[in-house]
């Protein structure tokens, strides 16, 4: 014997959904990540057929299956094995991984992911473990050895999947019942990451749903982020910019395809946080400017106003209303008149925007500001009139403005407005 381990055979079976009569840009860069780590696919749709799919989709080893059956994801799966065993690719398989399409990925190297899930026939892994309810493995994401799915009461719990009255009765049945039939079985579940009662993310909190702290989940492994993370307040609890930033980061591709697709600009929008630098801090404008910042942001802002201390009780009463809703900020300025330092520690925003004369006299270049920020997430410092810059990046240079010298330039005027 030459100890040579036995090759590992993947097959893939993905349950999905789309509206629509074309197939979502991001669900085919998903497809093409799994058709990359598997030996043969089955993508069975809840859904009419559309209009169009890819050729790859239909070949010696990538089946596609289309039709409405209300069975959610499990009755994909039933649908997947079936269609798999038919064509005898299961038999030639080590390994079945169920999954959907309730991701974006791929976001980190899924072959290297899925490589400890692949070591043994007889192990069920996940990419998350959840204790809600009872331990289970959620089934976004699951590896079966096929010496377990073959299993009398595994393979059966598959091959009853019907119509369930709601989503909560699909959970119970079959996302739990198919980890208690393996926890019955005597099978450990497996995860990239564990239910752990103990786990904290980045900023402090206890992780129950690794799900639902996207960041610190990426930074542990994970290759995929749920698409709820980026439109449901309740599914994130860590940042929807930073997490826009860390797609666009890992995969621009991806990143391009969930802004065509998705509808959720106000929402990202909402959450970006400005911290706008005074750098002409003319206390008889600061009305006219609060009045400007209210009308054209439709984010989380302040203004930073520079001044010196013997003015801020008088600013504090005229302005107290601004100053309690965090719409002015009151900074001590610095002996160095350029150094930004003391305004970039008095708030906490994401994002400095470097005022300038030009940005007043056309305030609907907020607008486009706030749109290039959700765009190109991924960079630090956007050029021209006003210098946009990432505060953590700033920070770490200093904060000094000749850290932003030459980013600026002048606005080309076509036609000069009348006003605002």
């Amino acid at each position: 014997m030459s100890g040579t381990p036995e090759p590992k055979v993947l097959l893939t079976l993905m349950a999905g959904h789309f509206p629509g009569d074309g197939v979502p840009e991001t669900t085919l860069i998903w497809v093409e990540a799994l058709q990359q780590i598997s030996s043969h696919v089955v993508l069975v749709f809840d859904n009419p057929e559309p209009n169009y799919w890819p050729s790859s989709w239909c070949s010696n080893t990538c089946a596609v299956l289309f039709g409405a059956h209300g069975e959610y994801d499990f009755g994909s799966y039933k649908q997947g094995l079936q269609h798999a065993e038919q064509h005898g690719w299961f038999n030639t398989a080590t390994h079945v991984l169920f999954c959907n399409d309730s991701v974006y990925g791929p976001i980190a190297d899924i072959a290297k992911t899925i490589q400890p899930m692949l070591e043994k026939t007889n192990e069920a892994w996940g990419l998350t473990e959840s204790h809600q309810l009872t331990p289970h493995l959620q089934s976004f994401f699951l590896v079966l050895g096929t010496e377990l799915v073959s299993q009398p009461t595994i393979r059966s719990l598959f091959d009853a999947v019907k119509q369930q009255p709601h989503r909560q009765a699909v959970i119970e049945h079959y996302e739990l019942g198919l980890s208690k039939a393996l926890l019955a079985n005597k099978v450990e579940l497996q995860a990239l990451l564990p239910a752990d009662g103990e786990r904290l993310s980045a900023n402090g909190q206890l992780m129950l749903n690794p799900t639902a702290w996207p960041l610190t989940a990426i930074e542990l492994g994970m290759p995929v982020v749920k698409k709820k993370a980026l439109f449901d307040e309740l599914a994130n609890e860590e940042s929807f910019s930073e997490t826009c930033r860390m797609l666009a980061q890992r995969n621009p591709r991806l990143w391009h395809a969930v802004l065509s697709e998705s509808p959720h600009w106000r929402l990202w929008q909402h959450h970006l946080s400005l911290g706008i630098l005074c750098r002409d801090p003319n206390l008889d404008e600061i009305d006219q400017r609060l009045a400007v910042l209210r009308r054209r942001l439709f984010c989380q802002w302040t203004l930073l106003l520079s001044t010196p201390l013997q003015r801020w009780a008088a600013l504090r009463r005229t302005h107290s209303e601004a100053i309690a809703q965090r719409q002015l900020t009151l900074v001590k300025p610095d002996e160095d008149s350029e150094d930004a330092l003391p305004s970039l520690l008095a708030c906490q925003c994401d994002w400095i925007v470097v005022e300038t004369p030009a940005l007043w006299q056309q305030p609907h270049r907020f607008a486009l500001l706030q749109r290039q920020l959700i765009r190109q997430p991924q960079r630090d410092l956007f050029p021209g009139d006003p210098v946009v810059v990432r505060r953590e990046w700033w920070l770490r240079r200093g904060g000094h403005h000749r850290a932003i010298r030459g980013q600026h330039y002048e606005q080309t005027w076509i036609n000069r407005p009348a006003g605002d």
